[in-house]
């Protein structure tokens, strides 16, 4: 069999022909990646060796922390850089730079039109570093098939690695414990209560707090459905060839083998089970089964997420944020009370406390004062003295937006953040869709509590809760993210399949859909009809019918845009087709 051409058989080319006091393959990974482990505004773990040596070997893929750096010029450009450093500790670097070329032409998976492209480099390192950029942009084929009854879950996902947690964490150690003993008296357990009260961040803290409980404990963030919430988790031997549905089945076996002792964690199940044709299968299998929700859940064991119960430590997160404001603590307890006592409002109290440089008598009198009430209230309503608080607690958080007066700059980040998905986005494909040149704007928001950061896996995010509230006063549209979607528009025409983080893609143009207001018909129509292309290319049919019905209220089908409505029946076309592919299908399955 010929070998694939991937991260793990070009390096072993290259260290297969170090010289006799040469580099390690651990000084080797971390000089190749070098440029990535430098980034101040990333912070990438470096491997223990042990966990290099399985990557090298091809049982582990390279971390999309930091594959996911190598797609700008500077970083082409330092990875070049670091490749001719490792040559230099080759005995021959013109023979390794045949053998990979051999690697190459020898890879039948890989297309005529690739091959032309990579070989036109004549200098070794400039054609090692274009052949190592492809290779980290494909999926890794393991070459490691363990039973999957003695399994590391790095073994089997890509991302595996469980959310970080907020360094600021008070009031629930008793909830914790009783969590704890719910969980051991039964199978799934929910944490219900209102938006921002501090469920996700609970249960984030309850899986690291007792994690060595558990033989596993996988964190799985809610959307859209629970089939495509499995479906589009990360595999070390999914190809880009499957389709939704084969990689569904595909992740689905491993959550069969999960043992009564693995707890997996199910945050923003916002939705209800009668919605979701999953779930009681889901429920069914063997491991223990923790949920959030805003949503109240019947005939299932609940626990009620309150505010946290102790005024004291409500405050200590509050002096955690703003320190200068122990000083009046009898205003700061005022401003708690101003809000509820709610977790995430007082953050943001907070925070915008200390930015604003105002002093805390100044900030209660701020959240006190009358301003524009908010619409559409939350099902989940939060009551105190027979009256919703959820009006006024968006209008609290309303202010403080507004009193945080930040720039334009920083309110358009925010504004293109309302169209990624809510589980979020990798920082810096964020960075590079937006065509930024530094990440100032993306961390001051995060640091003035806007924006939600996963260091430990580079990803952010807007809350749940706050996505409403920015959307509103963000109002993104067609013209208005133009940057945005010209990023996203130019990495579907020029990529294609040839890249690693195409979930991702599909992720956030289904979102921008999602999200979006359609101000330009003509540019609209031409995002339409590109991304469309790439929902098609991995079979997003649920994705292309909505867009279809996108299409529908931009133009005329009846008119004279002849070139637009022959763009839709073709879609259009190809959704029929696949239907009818799905019940022949299923038709010969019944029949046999």
């Amino acid at each position: 069999m010929r070998e694939r051409m991937d991260f793990s058989s070009i390096s072993k080319v290259i260290l297969d022909n170090r010289n006799n006091d040469g580099i390690s393959q651990t000084e080797y990974y971390n000089t190749l990646f070098s440029y990535a482990f430098e980034q101040s505004n990333f912070s990438i773990n470096v491997q223990e060796d042990a966990d290099i040596s399985k990557i090298l070997k091809g049982q582990r893929n390279v971390p999309k922390d930091i594959t996911y750096l190598y797609h700008a010029p500077e970083s082409i450009q330092e990875m070049q850089k670091s490749i001719g450093q490792i040559l230099q500790e080759l005995s021959d670097p013109e023979y390794v730079k045949e053998k990979i070329y051999w690697l190459l032409w020898n890879d039948s998976s890989i297309s005529e039109s690739k091959r032309q492209e990579l070989s036109v480099h004549s200098e070794a390192d400039s054609f090692i570093t274009g052949c190592l950029l492809f290779a980290l942009s494909r999926r890794l084929v393991s070459k490691n098939k363990k039973e999957v009854t003695m399994f590391s879950l790095a073994d089997y996902l890509l991302d595996f690695r469980f959310p970080s947690i907020s360094r600021v964490f008070f009031g629930r150690e008793q909830e914790m414990k009783e969590i704890n003993d719910l969980l051991g008296k039964n199978h799934c357990l929910f944490l219900e209560g209102i938006g921002g009260i501090g469920k996700s961040e609970l249960a984030k803290h309850y899986g690291k707090r007792y994690e060595k409980e558990y033989s596993h404990v996988l964190y799985l963030q809610y959307g859209n459905s629970l089939k495509h919430t499995i479906a589009e988790l990360d595999f070390v031997d999914d190809t880009m060839e499957m389709t939704e549905d084969e990689r569904f089945r595909n992740h689905y076996r491993l959550f069969k083998q999960l043992d009564g002792n693995s707890l997996v964690i199910l945050d923003n199940f916002n939705t209800v089970p009668e919605d979701e044709e999953l779930f009681h299968e889901f429920l069914s299998l063997s491991f223990k089964v923790l949920v959030t929700t805003r949503s109240h859940v019947d005939m299932m064991p609940c626990y009620q997420v309150n505010e946290i119960r102790e005024i004291e430590e409500l405050c200590s997160i509050f002096y955690s944020y703003a320190p200068e404001a122990r000083d009046d603590s009898d205003t700061v307890k005022e401003i708690i009370d101003e809000v509820y006592h709610h977790t995430l409002t007082v953050e943001l109290a907070a925070k915008t406390l200390k930015i604003s440089c105002m002093e805390p008598k100044e900030l209660v009198k701020a959240l006190r004062a009358e301003g524009l009430r908010l619409s559409n209230t939350n099902k989940v309503l939060m009551t105190k003295d027979s009256r919703s608080h959820k009006e006024s607690l968006y209008r609290h958080i309303k202010i403080l937006f507004q009193l945080q007066g930040l720039t334009p700059e920083r309110l358009h980040t925010l504004q293109n953040m309302t169209l990624v998905p809510e589980k979020g986005i990798p920082k810096i494909l964020f960075h590079y869709w937006q065509g930024k040149t530094d990440f100032n704007d993306v961390n001051d928001l995060v640091e003035y509590g806007w924006i939600q950061e996963d260091k430990l896996n580079q990803r952010i995010a807007l809350h749940p809760y706050l996505h409403e509230l920015l959307q509103i006063e963000t109002k993104p549209s067609i013209s208005s993210c133009a940057d945005l979607l010209k990023g996203v528009f130019e990495n579907c025409v020029c990529y294609g399949i040839d890249v690693s983080y195409y979930n991702e893609l599909l992720n956030t143009i289904e979102s921008i859909f999602k999200n979006i207001t359609l101000d330009d018909a003509t540019s609209a129509y031409l995002f339409m009809d590109t991304t469309m292309a790439y929902l098609t290319k991995y079979g997003r049919t649920e994705s292309i019918e909505k867009v279809l019905e996108l299409m529908k209220s931009t133009i005329n089908l009846d008119g004279e845009h002849k070139r637009e409505c022959a763009i839709y029946h073709c879609y259009a076309g190809y959704v029929e087709y696949i239907k009818a592919i799905i019940f022949l299908q299923s038709d010969i399955m019944r029949k046999a």
